[in-house]
Order: structure tokens, then C-alpha cells, then sequence
């Protein structure tokens, strides 16, 4: 599975898909497990019957420095249930901390294949999304503390093959909060304690964003992805990324993707003239190791 620089509301199964605002350079690995089992159940005697249940479980761990110093890290473990041929449930829990805030995150979401409907050759996806996020201080301040909110994010996502080696997708996120959280935005922002600009990412509190990307299969082995995405904050800045990744199965077990992003974000006003967050620009490079277990 290729690495997705995400924002910290992640609706899919792998490593965070974008560190906003990072002002120096920001190395980080990522490291993916999946396995599968089935369980059987059924009736006896002569009127025996069973139906298997396959489950997928998807392991990850993330781990970001910049300058040297750790300023992020993340985990999760994610369960697929395959219903039907066209229909499967995912449940994925996740925990992230930067140098501001701890996340723990709690992500259902459903997903039909609609192609499996007409017996089509080529994919056609819709993913549906439902997820919690609860923050929680790790070095934030008292008066940080008391304005901590929980997030929950609704999510759409649409993948079309255009034929068997490229393919188009595109998603939308919808972002709400248990408390209005312009004011602990402004706090983070005016804050001199030094932070670290993966913090950025968790402290930006996404209003709304949208994904627009596609896929090449360049050969049976080398599988390309590039993407654009735009977020809106609740304090009206725009974090635009732009990102290139290359996936190059190793082995029929093993992968290895290295993506490029390049982060542009707006300047935040004040409401009564002046700047209050500079505009800013900056660009990550990444790498992913994937393991498959049969």
C-alpha cells in the first residue's frame, strides 16, 4: 500500500497524508503490516453448512524528526470485513502525538464496489467515512487544556478505473468539533513556546479538504500516484498539497514507496488588518516499507 501524506483526521488505512506547514526539512518512515484470517462457523450433521468471514488486519507505525529531534510519531491497527463481493466494513483506531497534542482516533467506514454489481472488469469505488478524533494535551498549556475539543470527520471517496492501468479517485472531508476551536487555533498560533512544524498539522483544526488524484500501473511492478489536495482551517488559511509517490513491489510480499509533497499554505489576517499567520512553503520527502503476510 503506498504511503499518503494525510492530515491527522486520516479516513484511510496507512500513515498520515500531510504535515502542514513544516519550515524545516522533515524526514519520516513509515512501516506497514497486513495479514488476513478467516473465521468459519456452521451447523452439523447432514445439514452441515459454513460460511467463512475473511478479516484483514492492517498494522502501521510513523515516526517524524525534523532537525534531528523526534516531533512525531503515530500507530494504528485497522480491521476489513469483506460482507459480500461488493460490500466491506473497515474499523480503524489510531493514536498520534506531535509536541503539542495527543489523538486518539476511532474511524468506521464502509465501502462498495459498485463494478462488482454488473460483473464489470474495471473498479469503480465509493467510500463512506465516519470518524472521532479526541484531543488531548501533551505539553499544552492550562488555558490550552480548557479549550480542547473532540473532532469528528465525515468522508467521501470515489475511485474510477479508467482501464486496466490507470485509474482516477477524488475525496471529500467534512470537519466538526465539540467546541468552537478558533480561539485554541489562535492561542497555538500566538504562543512563543517553540514548536516543532509537524505540530502544525494537528493544530490547524481542518474546516473542510478535497483530494483529486490518479493512478498508473507503469509496469507490473512500478505503480504511480499523483495527487492534489486543498484544506480549509477554521481560521480560513488554505493548505495546498501537491504529491508524487512511486510504489515498487520488492517482492510478491514486499514494497517500497517514496513520495514527494510540496506544501503550500496561505497567510491567516487578523480581523483588524495586518498578518497574523505568514504564508509559507515547503516540500517532504518520504519513504514506506510494506510487508504482506500470507
Amino acid at each position: 500500500m503506498p504511503l499518503h501524506l494525510l492530515s491527522p483526521a486520516v479516513p484511510a488505512i496507512g500513515c498520515p497524508r500531510q504535515l502542514a506547514a513544516l519550515q524545516l526539512a522533515l524526514a519520516s518512515t513509515c512501516a506497514q503490516a497486513q495479514s488476513s484470517i478467516s473465521y468459519r462457523v456452521g451447523t452439523g450433521a447432514g445439514d452441515y453448512r459454513s460460511q467463512a468471514w475473511p478479516v484483514q488486519l492492517d498494522a502501521d507505525l510513523l515516526q517524524a524528526r525534523e532537525s534531528g529531534a523526534k516531533v512525531m510519531g503515530q500507530y494504528g491497527l485497522s480491521v476489513a470485513w469483506p460482507l459480500a463481493p461488493a460490500w466491506s466494513l473497515r474499523y480503524r483506531w489510531s493514536n498520534q502525538k506531535d509536541t503539542v497534542f495527543t489523538v486518539d482516533g476511532h474511524d468506521i467506514g464502509v465501502t462498495l464496489r459498485a463494478d462488482k454489481l454488473w460483473a464489470g472488469e474495471l473498479e469503480t469505488r465509493v467510500d463512506l467515512g465516519m470518524a472521532l478524533f479526541d484531543y488531548s494535551g501533551r505539553n499544552a498549556t492550562a488555558a490550552q487544556s480548557l479549550l480542547l475539543p473532540d473532532q469528528r470527520r465525515h468522508s467521501l471517496g470515489l475511485r474510477q478505473d479508467i482501464n486496466k492501468t490507470l485509474g482516477v479517485y477524488a475525496t471529500y472531508d467534512q470537519y466538526q468539533y465539540s467546541r468552537d476551536p478558533v480561539a485554541l487555533a489562535r492561542l497555538l498560533a500566538n504562543s512563543r513556546r517553540p514548536r516543532a512544524g509537524a505540530a502544525y498539522a494537528l493544530a490547524s483544526f481542518a474546516s473542510h479538504g478535497r483530494t483529486a488524484g490518479m493512478t498508473w500501473a507503469a509496469t507490473d511492478t512500478l505503480d504511480i500516484d499523483i495527487s492534489w489536495g486543498r484544506t480549509h482551517t477554521v481560521l480560513r488559511q488554505q493548505q495546498d498539497v501537491a504529491r508524487i509517490a512511486a510504489t515498487l513491489s520488492a517482492t510478491r510480499n514486499a514494497s517500497v514507496t517514496l513520495a514527494y509533497s510540496d506544501n503550500r499554505n496561505s497567510a491567516v489576517q487578523k480581523p483588524a488588518g495586518g498578518t497574523f499567520i505568514a504564508a509559507d512553503r515547503s516540500s517532504a520527502l518520504d519513504l514506506s516499507l510494506a510487508w504482506v503476510f500470507d
